[in-house]
């Protein structure tokens, strides 16, 4: 059976062949003539559509905490810097 699996090194969507798969693992082939094992924390999905959804809404939270983030950073600085100076 097809499947997509999400690589987080690069931000990927691979379609992949895979043998079987539990709720905890799939059996994805390899370059080799065997199937290897893998974790669920990689991240297969049936449809192509789902594995972009996942990215996506996974990517936009990011993007949010980061801009919070960055926001209490940011009024960490200018109080530090109302009350002690620039330089």
């Amino acid at each position: 059976m097809r499947m997509y699996m999400i690589g987080w090194d690069n931000v990927s969507i691979e379609d992949v062949e895979v043998e079987r798969a539990t709720d905890k693992s799939v059996w994805v082939w390899n370059a080799y003539p065997k199937s290897e094992r893998r974790s669920r924390a990689h991240r297969f999905f049936d449809t192509r559509q789902q594995a972009v959804n996942f990215v996506r809404e996974r990517l936009h939270r990011e993007v949010l905490a980061s801009r919070d983030q960055l926001a209490r950073v940011q009024h960490t600085y200018d109080t530090f810097v109302r009350k002690h100076g620039s330089r």
